[in-house]
C-alpha cells in the first residue's frame, strides 16, 4: 500500500509542484496551505510522512510542528521542513526543533524523493518494535473470538439448566451438570494460561529487547567513529564542552563493541573508514533491533550530491559534511536527541501497556474463573442437600462469572472492529433520525434501578423539544450506558448520577455526572487510552479498561465527541456532543 504523505504550503504553485513530485513517484498526497488546515487533514486521515513550509500565516512550520508533536498518536510521523530560509541561522533552528529533517528549496525532485525514502525506510525500521503489541492484541482477538465462545456458551447453559431444573434433579443429574460447568472452566483456565504466558514471554522476552536508554538524570552518551585522530578529538571535544558524554572508536568493529557494554544515545560515524565503512557499520546496527531507535548520523568529507543521496537513502536521520561549522554539527545533534526522546516516550507508552494488558487479562480471567470453579465444586460437595435456594445462589455465582468473561470478550472483539473501521458498516447500515428524548428516557429506565441499588440517586433533565440527529441508535445506547455504568461504579454511597441534555444550533449535548472522587487533569486524556484504568487497586472488578475508549469510538464514528470534565475529589463530568440532523441544520 502507498504511503500517504501530507504537504503544508501556503504557496498554492509549491504545493501543487511536490505534490506532482510525489505523485507520480507513486505516493498518495494530501494538500493543505495552512497549519490549521493539515491539522484537520490529520485527525481524518493519518498521514505516514508530513512535508511542511516554515514561513506560512496564522500559524507557520515550528508552531505547526509543535501541535503536532502535543498529539501522542501523531508524534513518530516523520516530519520534514521544506522551507526557502537557507541562512545559516535558519537552518541550525530547522535542525534543533527535533524535525526529522530540514530541506532548502529549490530543490531538486530526485533529492527530495531521496529524502522522503530514506524517512520512511527509516519509519518502517523503528516500526517493526512497535508490532509486537499489534501481533499481541491481534493474538488476544484470535483468541477471544475463536476459542472463548464454546466453552463459554457450555457453562452458561449448564447453569441455565442447573436453575431450570432445580426441583427435579437428581444426584445424577447435579454431577453431570457439574462436570460440564467445570469441564467449560478447565477449558477456559487452560486457555487464559497458555495466552498469559506466551503474552508474558512477548512482554518480557529474552530476544529483541530494545536498548536502555542513559538514566535520564546523565548527559547523553555520544559515540563518536572516526579514524582520522584528529577530527575525533576535535568533536570529542566540542561535545564534552557542550555537556555531553563522549565515547572514541576508529572504525565500525570497535563501534560494535563499544555499543554490546553500553548503549549510546547517539552515533555520528565517518564513512570511510578500515576494515568497515559508514554504510555497513549502519546496516549492522539497524539490523540489531535494540538498537534501531538510535539517532544515527553521518560525519563525512564526502560532500558530492550522489554520496548525500546515498546516506539518505539509508535513513540516517541526518548527514553532516566536513568541514563544519560547530554550531550546525550541535543544532543536528541537539534536534536528534530531541526528536529521540519524543520517540523513546511512545515506546515507552507501549512497553505500558503491554504491561497493562498482561496485568488486566491476568485479573479478569483469573477472578472470574475462580468463581465458577468454587460455584461448581460446592455443587457437587452439596448435591444430596441442595436446596432452591442454594441452587440459585449457585446459579447466579455461574452466570456472574460467565457474564463477566463475556463481557471481556466482547469488549476485546468492538474495539478491534472500531479500531480497524469495521464498525462503520454497522453506522452505515443502520444510522437513522434517532429521538434523543426517547434514547435517554429509555437509558434512564434502564440505568435508574442500578443506581438506586448502589444507594445512589438518579436525576435526569431532559427538555421535550430536543431536534433530532442522524446516528446509529445502538452505538449510542451503548456509549451512553458505559458513561452511565462507570458513574455508578466510581461513585460515592449517598451520591448523585445525572443524566442532563441540551442543544444550540449545531449540535445537542448530553451531560453524565457524578459525585465520585474526581480525575486529575494530567488523566483526562489518558483513560481514553486502551486497557488504562486509574487506581485498579482501589477499585475491584473495573474491567478491561476498554469502556471509555470504546465510548470514545462509537461517539466519534458518529460524528461526535466525547470528553471529559473533573477535579479530585469534586466527581467526574462526561461530555457526548452530537452533531443535529443536517435538515434541522439547514
Amino acid at each position: 500500500m502507498a504511503a500517504t504523505i501530507l504537504v503544508v504550503d501556503d504557496d498554492v504553485s509549491v504545493a501543487a509542484a511536490v505534490r506532482t513530485v510525489l505523485s507520480v513517484a507513486g505516493y498518495n498526497v494530501l494538500v493543505a496551505y495552512s497549519g490549521s488546515e493539515a491539522l484537520d487533514l490529520i485527525r481524518q486521515n493519518l498521514p505516514d510522512l508530513i512535508i511542511s513550509d516554515v514561513t506560512m500565516p496564522q500559524m507557520d512550520g515550528y508552531q505547526f510542528y509543535e501541535a503536532v508533536q502535543r498529539v501522542p498518536r501523531w508524534r513518530s510521523i516523520p516530519f520534514l521542513f521544506l522551507t526557502a530560509r537557507d541562512s545559516a541561522a535558519s537552518i541550525r533552528r530547522g535542525k534543533a526543533s527535533g524535525a526529522d529533517d530540514y530541506l532548502t528549496k529549490p530543490m531538486e525532485p530526485d533529492e527530495l524523493l531521496t529524502v522522503v525514502r530514506g524517512k520512511l525506510r527509516r519509519r518502517e525500521d523503528l516500526r517493526r518494535e512497535w508490532m509486537e503489541l499489534e501481533r499481541l492484541r491481534r493474538d488476544i482477538i484470535a483468541m477471544l473470538s475463536q476459542e472463548f465462545r464454546t466453552p463459554l456458551s457450555t457453562l452458561k447453559a449448564a447453569a441455565d439448566l442447573l436453575l431450570q431444573g432445580e426441583a427435579t434433579l437428581s444426584p445424577a443429574d447435579v454431577r453431570e451438570l457439574h462436570e460440564s460447568i467445570q469441564q467449560g472452566g478447565n477449558r477456559l483456565e487452560e486457555l487464559a494460561e497458555e495466552f498469559l504466558l506466551r503474552a508474558r514471554r512477548e512482554i518480557q522476552g529474552e530476544n529483541d529487547v530494545p536498548a536502555k536508554p542513559p538514566a535520564a538524570d546523565r548527559p547523553p552518551l555520544i559515540l563518536v567513529v572516526e579514524d582520522d585522530a584528529l577530527i575525533a578529538q576535535t568533536v570529542q571535544a566540542l561535545l564534552t564542552a557542550s555537556g555531553y558524554h563522549v565515547l572514541l572508536a576508529s572504525h565500525g568493529l570497535e563501534a560494535l563493541q563499544l555499543m554490546k557494554q553500553q548503549t549510546p544515545s547517539l552515533i555520528l560515524s565517518d564513512i570511510m573508514m578500515p576494515q568497515m565503512d559508514g554504510y555497513q557499520f549502519y546496516e549492522l546496527v539497524q539490523h540489531e533491533p535494540r538498537w534501531r531507535s538510535i539517532p544515527f548520523i553521518f560525519l563525512t568529507v564526502r560532500s558530492a550530491p550522489e554520496d548525500i543521496q546515498k546516506g539518505k537513502m539509508l535513513g540516517v536521520d541526518d548527514y553532516v559534511t566536513k568541514p563544519f561549522e560547530p554550531e550546525e554539527l550541535l543544532a543536528t545533534v541537539e534536534g536528534s536527541l530531541r526528536r529521540s526522546a519524543i520517540l523513546r516516550q511512545e515506546w515507552q507508552d507501549i512497553e505500558q501497556t503491554r504491561r497493562d494488558i498482561l496485568a488486566m487479562l491476568s485479573h479478569e480471567f483469573r477472578t472470574p474463573l475462580s468463581t465458577l470453579k468454587a460455584a461448581a465444586d460446592l455443587l457437587l460437595q452439596g448435591e444430596a442437600t441442595l436446596s432452591a435456594a442454594d441452587v440459585h445462589e449457585l446459579h447466579e455465582h455461574i452466570q456472574k462469572g460467565g457474564n463477566r468473561l463475556e463481557e471481556l470478550v466482547e469488549d476485546f472483539l468492538l474495539a478491534a472492529r472500531i479500531e480497524t473501521g469495521a464498525i462503520r458498516e454497522d453506522y452505515g447500515q443502520n444510522k437513522r433520525t434517532v429521538d434523543v428524548v426517547s434514547l435517554l428516557v429509555s437509558l434512564s429506565a434502564h440505568w435508574r434501578p442500578r443506581a438506586e441499588a448502589a444507594q445512589l440517586t438518579f436525576a435526569l433533565e431532559c427538555p421535550l423539544n430536543l431536534p433530532p440527529v442522524e446516528a446509529c441508535e445502538s452505538h449510542l445506547q451503548d456509549a451512553i450506558g458505559r458513561l452511565l455504568s462507570n458513574a455508578i461504579k466510581f461513585n460515592r454511597p449517598g451520591g448523585m448520577v445525572s443524566l442532563t441534555v441540551a442543544a444550540d444550533a449545531e449540535v445537542v449535548r448530553i451531560v453524565v455526572s457524578d459525585t465520585g472522587i474526581g480525575i486529575a487533569p494530567a488523566d483526562h486524556e489518558r483513560i481514553f487510552h486502551r486497557f488504562v484504568q486509574l487506581e485498579r487497586g482501589t477499585f475491584e472488578q473495573q474491567g478491561s479498561g476498554l469502556g471509555l475508549p470504546i465510548a470514545r469510538g462509537l461517539i466519534g464514528i458518529n460524528g461526535g465527541t466525547l470528553t471529559v470534565e473533573s477535579q479530585p475529589g469534586e466527581g467526574s463530568r462526561f461530555i457526548v456532543t452530537l452533531p443535529i440532523q443536517k435538515e434541522q441544520n439547514k
